[in-house]
């Protein structure tokens, strides 16, 4: 729900509040850089994504985050559901929005996510008429507009989320919702590097932060926490896919499994932030 607006005397100080924020989140961020006498022991960069760990799940329809988006483009009328994701990977959240989306622009970094993106759209029987890709980092310039604006698992990519967060809120009419892990989403792996390395990662940045900028932007989300379901040491894929995260060559993958048998990782912590800009 919209905030009201904040007045004229007090913008300085709600954009200095906000730029206070996002240097501590600037500073949080950087503690995760990794050193490189750990990064010597992999070949791929551990914050390296993979197209097909995004393929869309249409059981992710049920959280929070995509709920709100339904309801959102729901209450629009036919002609009117327009949806822009930002950081859209290969479409993992937004083509499970069809319907009742109709129109998707895509944005993402990686040209990679959108090629896989349009190879996802069609298995899923999305028209490609329905899908603009645009390869580019976040705000664009001109900036697209759309009734609702997602941004899923992205913000831990951005040093600066405040003119990135105001771009998700001027690019949308009608509805923003953002999701984002509570905290990094490296974090729960944090056990791992002090088991096989005596290396201490770090704690921030969280969600808060987040939350914070948006309420000194004038807006205060309706925030829903629910879990994904931690890591089974069976699947070899996502065992592989730790590994690389935590910089464990596979010499040491049978190690890593009979670790994380006896010591298996919490679930993770989602979080979703959303609001309507209008209309309660």
């Amino acid at each position: 729900m919209t905030q009201s607006t904040p007045k004229e005397s007090s913008l300085h100080e709600v954009e200095t509040s906000a730029m206070e924020l996002e240097a501590r989140w600037a500073e949080s961020l950087a503690q995760w850089a990794i050193p490189e006498e750990y990064l010597a022991e992999v070949q791929e960069s551990p914050f390296r994504l993979s197209p097909e760990a995004f393929a869309p799940d249409l059981s992710r329809r049920e959280t929070p985050s995509m709920q709100f988006a339904i309801e959102a483009l729901s209450e629009l009328a036919p002609g009117d559901r327009s949806l822009l994701d930002v950081g859209c990977a290969s479409g993992g959240t937004s083509l499970i929005l069809f319907p009742p989306a109709e129109r998707l622009i895509a944005i993402d970094q990686s040209a990679e996510m959108l090629e896989q993106l349009i190879k996802n759209a069609a298995a899923l029987g999305v028209e490609a008429s329905a899908i603009q890709v645009v390869n580019s980092a976040w705000p664009t310039d001109p900036l697209p507009r759309a009734s609702v604006v997602t941004c899923a698992n992205v913000l831990y990519n951005v040093a600066s989320p405040l003119r990135f967060i105001q771009g998700l809120i001027d690019a949308a009419d009608h509805a923003v919702v953002i999701e984002i892990t509570a905290r990094h989403p490296h974090y729960s792996a944090n056990p791992i590097w002090w088991h096989f390395y005596h290396y201490q990662r770090p704690v921030e940045p969280g969600y808060e932060m987040v939350a914070e900028i948006l309420k000194h932007l004038g807006y205060q989300p309706t925030i829903s926490k629910w879990q994904r379901d931690a890591l089974d040491p069976n699947d070899d894929l996502a065992l592989a896919r730790l590994a690389q995260r935590c910089c464990i060559p596979p010499s040491r993958l049978a190690e890593l499994k009979s670790y994380l048998e006896q010591n298996p990782l919490l679930p993770t912590e989602v979080v979703s932030m959303a609001f309507r800009k209008s209309g309660g």
